[in-house]
C-alpha cells in the first residue's frame, strides 16, 4: 500500500519575514514619531499595533498545509481545518497547472460547491470530483505523486 504525506507553509518564508520587517517597522515607527514629528498618537495605538503584529506574525509563520493519503483516505489539513476524503467517494481526478483544473468545468450541474486548498505560490496541483456535489482542488509541489494514489483518473 502506497502512501502520501507533504507539509508545507502556507505563506513562503521568505515573504514572511518581510511581512514581519514592515510591522516590526511601522510598530517602531509610531512609537517614535510623537517625540520627533510632534504628532499626536493615541496612547493605545502602539500597544494594539504590537497585538495585530503578533497575531499577523503567528498566522504568516504557523499556518501549514498538509495532505497524507494512505489506502483508503485522503486526509486535508489547512489551518485549523480537517477534511477527510475517502478514497472510494472521489468520482474522477486530474491533475496540472491549478488554475486549469480547479473549477473542473465538465460537471454542468448546478449548486456544485468548490473547496480549493493551496499554498501561496503553487502552481500545480490535484482537483477531484467528489460525491455528494464537491470539487475540491488541492495546490501540491508534488502533484503527479499524489494523482498516482488517486482513483478515476480522467485526461
Amino acid at each position: 500500500m502506497e502512501t502520501f504525506s507533504e507539509s508545507r507553509p502556507l505563506i513562503p518564508r521568505n515573504l514572511s519575514l518581510i511581512i514581519t520587517a514592515v510591522l516590526v517597522c511601522t510598530i517602531v515607527f509610531m512609537a517614535i514619531s510623537p517625540g520627533l514629528f510632534d504628532v499626536d498618537m493615541p496612547s493605545w495605538a502602539v500597544p494594539v499595533m504590537c497585538a495585530v503584529t503578533a497575531v499577523a506574525v503567528a498566522v504568516c509563520f504557523l499556518s501549514y498545509l498538509k495532505v497524507e493519503v494512505d489506502g483508503e483516505t485522503l486526509r486535508i489539513f489547512y489551518i485549523v481545518v480537517k477534511v477527510e476524503i475517502p478514497l472510494d467517494q472521489i468520482i474522477a481526478s486530474r491533475h496540472g497547472e491549478i488554475n486549469h483544473i480547479r473549477n473542473y468545468g465538465g460537471y454542468n450541474l448546478k449548486g456544485i460547491k468548490h473547496k480549493n486548498y493551496a499554498a501561496l505560490g503553487e502552481d500545480y496541483g490535484v482537483a477531484m470530483k467528489v460525491k455528494g456535489k464537491r470539487v475540491v482542488s488541492i495546490s501540491s509541489a508534488r502533484s503527479e505523486e499524489l494523482f498516482a494514489l488517486l482513483p478515476n483518473k480522467e485526461e
